[in-house]
């Protein structure tokens, strides 16, 4: 018995270092990047957080308002939050206190975070009693699918980490408490959910997780109203705040989007693009800021066809599903309701949102090639595991490299999504630093063309440009056209 023991332990040992040299060896490369994207406006120069003056974080100015903060040359920029986030902020505080403004650090907590993540999905799985093989495959998915490197590799998507890192732990304290290890642990997973909800806003739909994962453990409604009922009212408290205190300053608009066709088109096709990566890794690239999908919807539509297909299949899954797995496959839905485009979000499509469901997928996904795949298929059981595993390292690692730094990030983009505006103003405002003036130009028209760009650094920079080179009417033109859309820019503009 000692030595079965013994034997499991080391086992378990093994497994955990295992998960964190994967982790950190695939992330490691992170590690010799720059600021990029958001970053710059939000810790460089950025006397919110060079000031150390923690207690802002619960001041009216805590909030960023829109794009903004990317557009101003103010010292103080708030906090680069459009939501309440104060746990985020704090460790960019922290961050800037041991790091200053150097990059290294920033990324080192980041992956540090991350590691964190991969282990306590490891935990999760187990706490769900599922096998070894299982448990192991999802957090290996988990830790190196190539989705994860958009929120590890960029510093202002770290509330996508802390929110996950919280909820996980809540989630596993929760399942401590109902096997009767006391009330404390209920303490410790409403304190771990309060913390999720200062660090993202998707973890309010956290607590109806909870009470299906009550329900599947047959136990009586009794039991369940007083634990679920403390967290209704901390999501009540949240929401307080959230709406009437620091309200979101890009709900002007309402919370919901208005129906329309080419909302809904679009809709569908950015499902369909997070379908495609998730099943196959070795396809994912960085979508571009506020990429925003000119999906036409009807049944000729490929996009619509694949959602219906997943969807059906996903259908047929549940119904012949374990409990563990509806636990896993809700787990996935209830996070990504929040960023699935039918709530208001100006960012409408993004690789980081799918970092929590992950953790719900990677472990339904991990369970149904080692317990439910088609006998049919046994024999490539493991072949399909290893191939799938060694395509996410590859990729992700590849992935990491394009976030090195602006121009990098700019030219993948212009790449991959020619004909959107956001690569051809990135690439088109580096090529400015460079000194390449006559070929930021032909980037910058190309923004310019695009009817979904609404950024009036597009303008600017083609103001500068015509400026640098002597086209002097044609710069006119351009600053016109600049004052004319965006009147309020010209007292907060950027200077390159």
């Amino acid at each position: 018995m000692i030595f079965q023991g013994r034997s499991l332990f080391m086992t378990l040992f093994k497994s955990i270092c295992f998960l964190v040299a994967l982790t950190l060896v695939v992330f490691g490369n992170l590690l010799g990047n720059g600021f990029i994207g958001d970053d710059h406006a939000l810790i460089e120069g950025n006397s919110f957080y060079q000031s150390g003056k923690i207690e802002r974080i619960f001041s009216r100015d805590y909030l960023s308002v829109g794009n903004m903060m990317q557009m101003s040359q103010l010292q103080d920029r708030g906090s680069g939050s459009v939501a309440f986030r104060p746990v985020t902020s704090l460790t960019y505080f922290i961050d800037r206190f041991f790091w200053g403004e150097t990059p290294f650090g920033y990324h080192a907590t980041s992956i540090f975070i991350h590691v964190i993540n991969v282990l306590l999905v490891f935990a999760l799985l187990k706490a769900l009693c599922l096998p070894g093989s299982v448990v192991f495959i999802g957090a290996c998915l988990f830790s190196i699918h190539p989705l994860q490197s958009e929120p590890v590799a960029a510093i202002a998507y770290r509330s996508d980490l802390l929110v996950a890192l919280f909820i996980l732990s809540a989630t596993i304290f929760w399942i401590r408490f109902r096997n009767g290890k006391g009330v404390f642990w209920l303490g410790l997973a409403a304190l771990a959910f309060v913390l999720a909800l200062f660090s993202k806003e998707t973890a309010v739909v956290w607590p109806l997780w909870c009470l299906f994962y009550d329900r599947s453990r047959a136990l009586a409604w009794s039991s369940s109203f007083i634990p679920i009922g403390l967290l209704g009212c901390l999501v009540t408290g949240y929401l307080w705040l959230y709406f009437f205190v620091f309200q979101n300053t890009t709900l002007g608009g309402g919370f919901f989007v208005p129906f329309s066709m080419p909302w809904l088109g679009g809709m569908v096709e950015g499902w369909g693009t997070y379908i495609l990566f998730l099943l196959a890794p070795w396809i994912v690239v960085p979508l571009p800021g506020n990429y925003m999908p000119l999906g036409v919807l009807g049944w000729g539509n490929p996009w619509l066809w694949l959602v219906i297909v997943f969807l059906g299949v996903v259908i047929i899954w549940w119904r012949a599903a374990f409990v563990e797995e509806k636990l896993l496959l809700l787990w996935a839905f209830l996070f990504f309701i929040p960023v699935s485009g039918i709530i208001f979000n100006p960012n409408p499509v993004a690789c980081r949102y799918l970092y929590l469901p992950l953790a719900g997928l990677a472990g339904a996904a991990s369970l149904f090639f080692v317990r439910c795949l088609p006998d049919c298929l046994r024999c490539f059981q493991r072949p399909l595991i290893l191939g799938y595993l060694t395509a996410s390292l590859l990729f992700v690692y590849i992935d990491n490299g394009y976030w090195k730094n602006d121009y990098q990030m700019g030219m993948i983009w212009v790449d991959k999504f020619p004909d959107f505006y956001k690569g051809h103003l990135v690439l088109g405002i580096e090529l400015i630093h460079q000194g390449k003036i006559q070929e930021s130009i032909v980037h910058l028209q190309l923004a310019a063309k695009d009817v979904r760009c609404m950024d009036p650094l597009v303008w600017h920079g083609l103001t500068y440009a015509y400026a640098s080179t002597g086209r002097s009417s044609e710069a006119q033109c351009a600053l016109a056209e600049l004052e004319r859309l965006y009147p309020w820019y010209m007292r907060e503009a950027v200077q390159f």
